[in-house]
């Protein structure tokens, strides 16, 4: 017969069971990064995360590298980005650790998808976004409503009418600025084009990106109180002229010395933004860029200076 105490251990073990998947199954729903990953992998780069990278004694150097940083955005390292070619063709999948280390980028290894939201109101105004101090790459620098990145899952990889990159946008919309699909839905994103770039942020991280340009419009009050503050420092909404003046003097509000993200700036420089935003009550009517050929293109901005 088995005796009360050990009956009492098995049902203090199964409760314990019960609990622990429900709690990662919650943690799941509020951190992407530890979401369900595919497995196989066409790439031909070794798919080597942070975390394998920072079990290892003789990787101290690189261990060092997120010693310090917020918690938060470290674990958001380990968010499986999607590698492509200059062509944006798959080539498999990296962490965003590895994707955002300048020693990877330098060796060719690191070119992933992105995309880069720009929302206006029904005004014209743009919302802009500070990154949030505990960023690990760019921050406290100004940039446009929300940039990220589609993960390597199969609802963020569909490249059909780029559904995956506007479904990733929606979920970082909702994650950074607190805007829902309640207003904000895929279909409510237009594409307009891709850039690819190159930029450092300090000595150890960077960016090389495919970027997907995407254009919405709607009325969202009250953006304050909704932000995530480990993402995002301050928003504020402004027209063109705004950006104008913000270009040629770097100060917004009482901030002065504002330094842009090196994607932005380029985007605001090379006069394509204004270029879009002359277009903007077309680009929503039509859901198409102005230009016609932009669609199926990659605008090359490796040679434009980012420093």
């Amino acid at each position: 017969m088995v005796s009360r105490a050990r009956l009492g251990s098995a049902w203090f073990s199964l409760m314990f069971i019960v609990f622990a998947r429900a709690k990662i199954s919650s943690l799941r729903r509020i951190f992407p990064a530890i979401s369900r990953i595919p497995q196989a992998s066409n790439s031909r780069f070794a798919r080597t995360g942070y975390l394998s990278r920072c079990s290892k004694s003789e990787d101290a150097s690189t261990r060092s590298f997120l010693e310090g940083t917020d918690p938060i955005q470290a674990e958001l390292m380990r968010e499986e980005c999607i590698l492509v070619d200059e062509s944006d063709r798959v080539l498999g999948h990296a962490s965003k650790y590895d994707t955002h280390l300048m020693e990877n980028i330098d060796a060719g290894k690191a070119l992933h998808r992105a995309f880069s939201v720009f929302l206006f109101d029904s005004d014209g105004k743009l919302l802009l976004q500070q990154r949030a101090n505990e960023k690990i790459t760019f921050p406290d620098a100004w940039t446009n409503t929300c940039c990220s990145h589609p993960l390597y899952r199969p609802e963020e990889i569909e490249e059909d009418d780029h559904i995956g990159v506007r479904r990733a946008a929606c979920r970082k919309l909702e994650h950074e600025l607190g805007i829902t699909e309640e207003f904000i839905k895929p279909e409510d994103i237009v594409f307009l084009t891709r850039i690819l770039y190159k930029a450092p942020s300090n000595g150890i991280w960077g960016e090389h990106e495919v970027d997907y340009i995407l254009f919405a419009q709607k009325d969202i009050r009250d953006i304050e109180s909704k932000i995530n503050k480990n993402e995002v420092g301050a928003t504020e909404w402004v027209t063109q002229n705004d950006l104008r003046q913000i270009l040629d003097s770097r100060t917004i509000g009482e901030t002065n010395n504002v330094i842009l993200t090196p994607w932005f700036r380029l985007i605001v420089e090379s006069g394509l933004l204004f270029n879009w935003w002359d277009n903007l009550e077309d680009i929503m009517r039509t859901k198409v860029s102005p230009l016609p050929d932009e669609k199926n293109k990659i605008i090359n901005m490796l040679e434009m200076a980012t420093s």
